[in-house]
């Protein structure tokens, strides 16, 4: 099944976004 390969990719840079997005909240909450 390649239809699954594409999503791994995907996955990858969704997970690398999300790790991204936490850090600027943790650093706000640090702020805060």
């Amino acid at each position: 099944m390649s239809h699954r390969v594409i999503p791994t990719a995907n996955e990858h840079s969704w997970q690398k976004a999300r790790c991204r997005y936490r850090q600027k909240a943790i650093k706000k909450a640090v702020t805060f």
